[in-house]
């Protein structure tokens, strides 16, 4: 993951790539964290809500395979968390 700042000074956020194939074709996506004003922050957060091997799902339009979002359930081990919300597709069920 790597983490990024909108400005010198934050508010900083992480970004993950993902790919996925659909029917022989690769595609890809990114997938950003919530915001937060320290670096670290982001590191704590990469590390406590997804630590390696956490399950993650793919979501494409069937029509658009190259439109997809990356849903990461992290409302299990926080409920405050945002959920994303994913068009509606067959998903694909990937680890990382």
């Amino acid at each position: 993951m790597e983490v990024r700042s909108v400005g010198n000074h934050g508010p900083y956020y992480g970004m993950l790539s993902y790919s996925y194939e659909v029917a022989d074709e690769y595609y890809s996506g990114e997938w950003m964290t919530p915001s937060f004003s320290k670096r670290s922050d982001v590191n704590e957060f990469s590390e406590k809500q997804m630590p390696k091997g956490t399950k993650v799902m793919v979501k494409y339009d069937p029509r658009h395979p190259e439109r997809s979002v990356l849903e990461v359930d992290i409302a299990i081990t926080d409920p405050a968390a945002p959920i994303t919300l994913g068009i509606s597709s067959p998903p694909l069920i990937a680890e990382f």
